[in-house]
């Protein structure tokens, strides 16, 4: 599995993932938070019974015994969100790299499920950058937003890496077997951010694209997604941050998953 820095670079770089152009509610967090202290932002999620007004308390988030840590932890959230985790969902992402050959960097982009199909979109400087597949083709259309020719590339299955996103963490790699260790590991908790439940995991990585570096991630238990990364270097300075600004899920996305009829695609 590809680790999950390295594919959000690889999705930055090369402009490859998604994002509605819907208005979207948010603010920054201040502070760091740490273990049952809450950091104020702003996180949208909606079901299709009602749209939620507030976000849940961790007694109403998951039934995850808070008392675990490190791999024990990482194991059981890991087992509880692989069962329960949504079907059809859409996540965008705020995105920033620091000190790169461009200077900072910020985009947003986003990933949708929706029966099967994926979309994945970009916005880097102006430009909309979408692929989507279908699993019915076996095949991968991508365009960018307002040019009227595509492409079209056909596979015999969905290419490894095009549906990890922002969704399973590094840590999660191998924690269904009996033993299970995990690389780099330097503390795994439950912590509440936005009120809401999440695993608190903290690791080396040195496979990330930027050198030695030390990831601070907290993974959503009801959404089954990050919410929030921080990757330092060894100096402990931020060279990437990704915040969740906006999560739906149970919901009708043909929409976004739909090939527009608009754009030639020339095929591969």
């Amino acid at each position: 599995m590809k680790k999950l820095v390295a594919v959000s670079l690889s999705l930055l770089l090369f402009l490859t993932a998604c994002s509605p152009k819907e208005p979207v509610t948010t603010t920054d967090a201040t502070e760091e938070p740490t273990t049952k202290t809450t950091v104020q932002t702003t996180v949208k999620t909606t079901t299709t019974t009602e749209e939620a007004t507030e976000e849940p308390s961790s007694e109403q988030a998951s039934n995850i015994d808070s008392t675990l840590v490190d791999e024990a932890l990482i194991k059981s959230v890991y087992l509880a969100t692989t069962h329960n985790a949504p079907k059809n969902f859409y996540a965008e992402f705020e995105l920033k790299m620091f000190d790169t050959e461009m200077g900072d960097i910020s985009t947003t982009m986003a990933h949708c499920k929706y029966n099967d199909d994926i979309r994945t979109e970009s916005n880097f400087m102006g430009s909309n950058n979408i692929s989507i597949w279908k699993e019915n083709e076996n095949a991968m259309y991508t365009y960018v937003e307002g040019e009227t020719r595509g492409t079209k590339y056909n596979y015999e299955e969905l290419p490894n890496d095009f549906d990890e996103g922002f969704g399973e963490p590094l840590m999660f790699e191998d924690a269904d077997k009996e033993d299970f260790a995990a690389e780099g590991l330097i503390t795994a908790r439950i912590e509440i951010l936005n009120n809401e439940e999440t695993l608190y995991m903290e690791y080396e990585d040195t496979d990330s694209g930027m050198g030695q570096t030390v990831t601070k991630m907290w993974y959503s238990i009801t959404k089954a997604t990050p919410v929030k990364m921080i990757s330092e270097n060894t100096n402990g300075e931020a060279k990437l941050e990704m915040n969740l600004l906006r999560f739906e899920a149970d919901k009708d996305f043909s929409k976004f998953t739909t090939i527009p009829s608009d754009i030639e695609f020339v095929e591969y």
